[in-house]
C-alpha cells in the first residue's frame, strides 16, 4: 500500500500536563533521519495546523510528525507520509498525557 501524500499537519492538544512544540523528522537523500527547528509553543486544549515546509521540509519527503515536550519525554509519531506541498490532505493528531506520560496518535488524514 502506497504512502499518502499530505500537505499539512494538525495537531489537537487534548488535556496535555505540558508545553509543546511541533517539529517534524524527515529521511534526507542519504537516508538519514533529519530534525527539524520548531516554531513555537502550543499548550492544552489548543490546534496547531502546520505546513512542513514552512519547517524547512523539502517537497516529496517521507516524514513523520514529532513533538518536542518542555522538560518531558518527546514522542515521534509512527506513521510516515510523503510530505506534496501545495497538497490539500491534511494529517490529523491527537496529543496527551502529561509530562513523561504522555500520547501521539494518529485520527486520520482528510481533504
Amino acid at each position: 500500500m502506497p504512502m499518502k501524500h499530505v500537505g499539512k499537519f494538525s495537531v489537537y492538544a487534548d488535556t496535555t500536563g505540558y508545553v509543546a512544540r511541533i517539529q517534524f523528522k524527515y529521511i534526507d537523500d542519504d537516508g538519514k533521519k533529519i530534525l527539524t527547528n520548531s516554531r513555537g509553543d502550543f499548550l492544552s486544549f489548543q490546534t496547531q495546523t502546520v505546513d512542513p515546509g514552512d519547517y524547512g521540509v523539502p517537497d516529496q519527503s517521507i516524514l513523520y510528525l514529532y513533538l518536542t515536550v518542555v522538560a518531558g519525554k518527546d514522542m515521534e509519531a509512527e506513521k510516515a507520509f510523503v510530505y506534496s506541498k501545495g497538497n490539500t490532505s491534511v494529517a490529523y493528531y491527537k496529543c496527551g498525557g502529561t509530562t513523561f506520560i504522555n500520547n501521539l496518535d494518529f485520527v486520520k488524514v482528510e481533504g
